[in-house]
């Protein structure tokens, strides 16, 4: 009853804002610098430990103790191996807009001494602008990494999103083959699930470390670090429902795999 009159609200201000910016850069040498700020996400990331950043400075509390996927679970390398990979694929979840995030990620796969193979992502676009930001990325992406094959989720508007990255390749006057596919995410399992039996895949590609990602593949890695199962979670799976539909698409045979000469039956 002492409280009923009690009126407040609590305002969340992050430290860097949506342009990675501070919120508390003020005149006069007073508050907290852009610099000063990517300074201490530095160490936190070079710690492992983005979930504190999130809490203490982004106002964003991610749920540790149900998450999926950890930066102790994973793995990282700094650059390629050498020589040329086996094949280089990329998976979209496509997003229009509205706070979903488009995900692209690059893999480049290795082979190993086993014969089997290893992914590294080695690029990722990952933007929850409009289609008209997007799409250049894509292709400038497709471009840039001489992508052979491409797989487009036909949900969500994904249809013609692969037909306007069509277009857009033909007129950028690109000559190298690029075989763009797409098939509709099945009804049938709930996103959740289809990623739940990716997690071991997914763990098993190889991340840049910190020190070698861009903003996009920074941001792509804190949302793998805050899917949870909790169906209330739900804007934390944009990247790990593409890296669930990229171990899809290598399964299903997509790429070049080495030729062996066999000795004749006969």
């Amino acid at each position: 009853p002492t409280a009923k009159n009690i009126r407040y609200e609590v305002i969340k201000i992050p430290a860097l804002d949506e342009n990675d910016e501070s919120n508390f850069d003020y005149k006069y040498g007073v508050g907290y610098s852009t610099d000063y700020y990517k300074a201490r996400r530095a160490k936190f990331e070079m710690n492992n430990d983005m979930a504190g950043w999130f809490a203490q400075c982004q106002q964003e509390p991610i749920d540790r103790t149900n998450a999926v996927f950890t930066p102790e679970t994973m793995q990282y390398y700094d650059f390629l191996p050498e020589g040329e990979p086996i094949k280089v694929i990329a998976h979209c979840d496509v997003a229009l807009g509205g706070g979903d995030f488009l995900a692209f990620p690059v893999a480049y796969y290795y082979e190993n001494p086993d014969g089997s193979l290893t992914g590294y992502i080695e690029d990722v676009v990952f933007d929850n602008s409009e289609k008209h930001i997007t799409q250049p990325q894509v292709v400038n992406m497709i471009i840039k990494h001489h992508i052979k094959q491409v797989h487009f989720e036909s949900n969500q508007g994904g249809e013609g999103y692969k037909d306007d990255i069509k277009r857009h390749l033909k007129e950028s006057d690109y000559k190298e083959v690029c075989n763009i596919s797409s098939s509709w995410a099945p009804v049938t399992k709930r996103k959740e699930q289809r990623i739940w039996d990716c997690a071991q895949e997914i763990r098993e590609f190889m991340f840049k470390d910190a020190t070698h990602r861009h903003e996009q593949y920074r941001k792509f890695m804190q949302n793998i670090f805050s899917f949870t199962m909790n169906m209330s979670r739900k804007a934390h799976d944009d990247s790990v429902d593409a890296l669930a539909g990229l171990v899809e698409f290598e399964k299903s045979g997509s790429g070049v795999r080495k030729a062996f000469i066999m000795r004749s039956p006969i």
